[in-house]
């Protein structure tokens, strides 16, 4: 019986340790995700922008950006 308990009580610890782990990792993936998405979408208006306070609508950047990361999309 005491070696049931012992057993039950480092299963729990180690239960634990790798739960706190995935969430961690989540949360830095998480981080870095939203942090690639804000990187995107500086570079993006910095081109589409070019050093003038607003950019000019209907440029063609988007509209070939998006036809090349569907390309990427639908390779994955």
């Amino acid at each position: 019986m005491k070696e049931l308990q012992s057993f039950d009580k480092i299963y729990l610890s180690i239960r634990e340790i790798l739960e706190k782990a995935r969430h961690s990792a989540a949360r830095a993936i998480n981080f870095e995700m939203v942090n690639a998405y804000w990187n995107i979408g500086k570079a993006i208006i910095e081109e589409e922008q070019k050093g003038k306070q607003r950019a000019e609508y209907g440029c063609l950047l988007l509209k070939e950006l998006a036809k090349a990361i569907k390309r990427i999309r639908e390779r994955l």
